[in-house]
């Protein structure tokens, strides 16, 4: 089935240098594309729907590695590596514990009257025109979303992963980097690189239904494509994302009519564990937590001790996990969110100083934001992670905790860096709207657009593109900061008690996770206690008659 282009509509503005077109997908999706003069080649992100839940821990990566068994002509990845870098392309994935992207990019796409004079560069641009470039994205993306993998090559990646887990997880024999942390951070038994038990059984039926529910015209959740300027966009529909649309269409079909060609047990399996969208589980911090302290209400959390079975040659892991309270967030409240963010930054950069330099028990500390929906409403969760160095102890980590809170709130110290952040945002603007593009990903390039246009699928692509025009046609001439940003600043300015308050609250209300390798689960504790008793020696007197 062809991509139907007049049931599209798009929604498109300018802001700075970038062209900005969005359109909403039958199923809620978007399709999202940005030229700008900055971009030299084709990108694409094409983003779907998969959860690495539970007994799927890790399954959708898998999937991900088995997608690239035909790339070109029939061949794998590697076989045709030559062949990619003639055509111009560049491919990859990325997996998350809620989604997968397949990832791709182009050389340099050339515009043939650019240098009309010059026939060496007229001879070598037409393998790189961007119509061709575009025609070649859409081939291979068909490619790797409609090919079933065979036996063989599903063993083969599933001994490459066991290789990556030692490699991105070396002595984590327990699971308590590869499941168990990614547990505390994202509210349930979800992670995106599972361990190798989860693999073992799965056959090459689970993989072929997996990767065709996956990848169909039903469960797309958002496609970025960045251009160069001169780069039309009916071409892109015609050239790319039709040819694209064929691959998810026919998966489509076979989800909605042929899968009796996949074994029960696969189709079963796949549904339960990879189909449904993520949501942390209503028990958990991240659901309790939403708005906890915001109103005033008092949300202290006892202090999570993760424990684990001794594990022969195991490596020593000490590692902290600082959950804090849920918020809720909207297209319309980026400047409450702000300065949320702000007080969580503010902490951040604390608990870096803290212990890093003044009582250095990590080489630092990491944040991870995670997102998700429910019910149409938007939450964003973060989290920081501590790794303490071998010589250090969780149990004196624990005691510094309240010496820590009473240092870091320092409401001179919260008021430098409301300073900082509003001029470092200042900054980024200015540069923004002078061309300072990241040509690789235009998007980041100032964090207010990529909120507004990937922050939520719920809105509309016209009320998005009417949130961006804000950002454009409240600009007067002359004038460098547009209203949303003026506002936003003036709302800091006024705000800064109420940011000494979310620093209060997030310091209050945080939950605080353990992961130590040594603390085993009592039933073990107790075998090892039994292990190490000294051995009875029964011992003989020597006889008088002996010698």
């Amino acid at each position: 089935m062809n991509f139907d282009k007049s049931k599209i509509k798009w929604n498109g503005t300018k802001v700075g240098t970038m062209l900005i077109d969005v359109c909403d997908l039958a199923n809620g999706g978007k399709i999202v594309i940005v030229r700008d003069p900055k971009i030299l080649s084709l990108s694409v992100n094409a983003r779907f729907h998969v959860s690495s839940f539970d007994k799927a821990q890790g399954v959708p990566h898998l999937m991900e590695h088995c997608l690239f068994s035909n790339v070109y002509e029939g061949k794998s990845l590697f076989q045709c590596r030559d062949e990619l870098t003639r055509l111009g392309i560049e491919l990859n994935a990325q997996t998350s514990h809620k989604d997968m992207g397949i990832i791709a990019s182009t050389a340099s796409c050339m515009d043939i009257n650019k240098y009309p004079n010059d026939r060496y560069y007229t001879s070598f641009c037409k393998e790189y025109d961007y119509k061709t470039l575009l025609k070649r994205l859409g081939d291979i993306c068909y490619n790797l979303v409609t090919t079933d993998v065979n036996e063989s090559y599903l063993e083969q990646e599933k001994n490459v992963i066991f290789g990556e887990m030692q490699t991105r997880y070396p002595g984590d024999s327990q699971s308590i980097r590869k499941t168990s942390e990614w547990a505390a951070l994202l509210g349930g038994r979800f992670s995106s690189i599972g361990n190798a038990y989860n693999l073992k059984e799965i056959t090459t039926d689970h993989i072929n239904y997996m990767r065709s529910r996956t990848f169909s015209c039903e469960n797309i959740k958002a496609i970025v494509i960045n251009a160069p300027e001169f780069v039309d966009i009916n071409d892109i529909v015609d050239f790319f994302m039709s040819r694209f649309w064929d691959g998810l269409y026919e998966n489509c079909e076979i989800i909605n009519g042929n899968i009796n060609k996949f074994s029960k047990e696969a189709v079963e399996f796949v549904d339960t564990y990879t189909a449904s969208r993520y949501r942390p589980d209503p028990k958990s911090f991240l659901v309790r937590s939403i708005q906890s302290g915001y109103d005033g209400a008092e949300f202290e959390e006892s202090t999570y001790i993760h424990k684990v079975k001794p594990f022969k040659n195991a490596a020593t892991i000490k590692d902290i996990i600082i959950n804090l309270p849920t918020i809720k967030v909207s297209s319309n409240t980026i400047t409450e969110c702000t300065a949320k963010a702000m007080a969580q930054d503010y902490i951040l950069g604390k608990l870096n100083e803290y212990y890093r330099e003044k009582h250095p028990v990590t080489y630092g500390v990491m944040k991870y934001v995670g997102a998700w929906a429910w019910k149409d409403k938007n939450y964003n969760n973060t989290a920081f992670i501590i790794q303490l160095s071998t010589g250090a102890s969780t149990e004196d980590f624990l005691k510094s905790i309240p010496e820590f809170k009473q240092w870091a709130m320092n409401h001179e110290e919260i008021d430098k860096s409301i300073d900082s952040w509003t001029i470092a945002h200042k900054n980024d603007w200015y540069r923004f709207m002078n061309g300072d593009i990241n040509p690789y990903d235009p998007l980041s390039s100032f964090e207010d657009i990529k909120i507004i246009l990937l922050g939520s699928l719920q809105d509309s692509a016209e009320d998005k593109i009417h949130l961006l025009n804000d950002y454009t046609n409240t600009l007067e001439k002359g004038r460098l900061f547009p209203l949303p940003l003026m506002m936003k600043f003036e709302y800091i300015i006024n705000s800064r008690n109420l940011i000494h308050d979310y620093v209060k609250m997030y310091l209050h209300n945080w939950k605080l996770n353990i992961f130590d390798s040594n603390n085993l689960r009592e039933e073990e504790k107790a075998k090892k206690e039994f292990k190490e008793k000294k051995p009875f020696k029964k011992e003989y007197k020597k006889s008088s008659f002996r010698k």
